[in-house]
């Protein structure tokens, strides 16, 4: 079964001070170490997967026709590790069981060292029927030797998965070492800390006043972004209060759905703050999402000329994708000010909060 690509992927923190307690090993592989041989060999299919892999790793590609592989022990110097080499077919995979992990949630990190010219994803999928991928990634990899580390979250599942390898092409992977281990909540928090000691400082966002338009990385829904009735853009004759163009949204038909840029929230695991000042003729809400995953929304219904400061508390989720923020609704909104800070309120009634964090064009 062919696992999907990940469509972003995950940055990961750094090790970083203080730990509450040691992080449990699930998977500690030298690829370079002692191995056991194995062939699976079907003449009819045209099948013939051989090599050496290290305890615990096991090939999956016998159910696929026409794979022609090996995995063989290699060094470079002091460097030793497994090249897996497919010449022929499509579909070559191999795993490692991880069937204790699915009965509880929990917080991990993968680290692993290769290098390959090919496309290579990884991904932690179920063993059996669906066969449902419960999380993957898509590393970068070059010819170069690289490491490649990403933390993250695991939901409780139904049926035991396997963490699995697969090469999306004919080609090579070297592979020198993988190590997947259990983190606990508070050791995650207590390395975010040491790495962001004030909790991101100030607007987390990168543009908070329109004087050209749309910033870069917002964008309009494509199943909006057609309609002739449909104006999105910098308005000279509306300044907002922070003294720079507001951005004019006007829509009557269908409606808008406008996605901001992504941000990152370095203390995920407090409540932040979003703040803008509004006016206009309007009915909608804001939103703050994660993917397909919503943290907080707040009703937007506005009438008449006069500017108003509205404030969106959300607390974000440990680990979660990128955030960003969606604008929904229809008539005509005009926006500025636009600000994303730690902490739960930050604005007084009808001000523009400037107390922690400029505002950026």
């Amino acid at each position: 079964m062919k696992m999907t690509t990940l469509a972003f992927w995950i940055p990961i923190m750094a090790s970083a001070l203080p730990a509450f307690a040691e992080p449990q090993v699930v998977i500690d592989t030298d690829f370079g170490g002692p191995g056991k041989a194995f062939s699976q060999i079907d003449s009819a299919k045209g099948l013939r997967i051989t090599g050496t892999l290290p305890e615990g790793w096991s090939d999956n590609s016998a159910w696929k026709d026409k794979v022609v592989a090996d995995y063989k022990l290699m060094a470079e110097g002091e460097r030793r590790f497994v090249r897996v080499e497919q010449t022929s077919g499509e579909g070559l995979q191999f795993m490692h069981d991880l069937s204790a992990l699915h009965k509880e949630a929990g917080y991990y990190r993968l680290t692993f060292t290769g290098r390959s010219v090919i496309g290579v994803s990884l991904g932690l999928r179920d063993v059996g029927k669906p066969y449902t991928t419960v999380k993957d990634f898509a590393p970068r990899m070059t010819g170069q030797w690289k490491d490649f580390s990403y933390d993250f979250r695991l939901p409780q599942r139904p049926q035991p998965f396997a963490l699995f390898v697969y090469l999306n092409s004919n080609g090579t992977l070297d592979l020198q070492k993988l190590k997947l281990i259990k983190l606990s909540e508070a050791d995650l928090i207590a390395e975010i800390k040491a790495k962001y000691p004030q909790a991101g400082t100030g607007n987390l966002l990168n543009q908070s006043m329109f004087p050209l338009g749309l910033p870069s990385g917002w964008s309009i829904d494509r199943d909006y972004s057609d309609g002739d009735d449909m104006q999105v853009g910098s308005d000279p004759n509306v300044p907002g209060p922070s003294g720079s163009p507001a951005l004019r949204v006007s829509t009557t038909t269908k409606g808008i759905r406008l996605y901001g840029a992504p941000f990152a929230v370095p203390w995920s695991f407090e409540t932040h703050v979003v703040s803008a000042s509004v006016r206009g003729d309007w009915k909608g809400k804001l939103q703050v999402i994660s993917g397909r995953d919503f943290f907080a929304e707040t009703p937007l219904s506005l009438s008449g000329t006069q500017w108003r400061r509205i404030e969106l508390p959300f607390k974000p989720v440990l680990l979660a994708p990128a955030r960003a923020l969606r604008l929904e609704g229809k008539g005509t909104l005009w926006l500025d000010g636009l600000q994303v800070e730690h902490g739960s309120k930050i604005c007084s009634p009808g001000g523009i909060c400037l107390s922690s964090g400029a505002l950026r064009a």
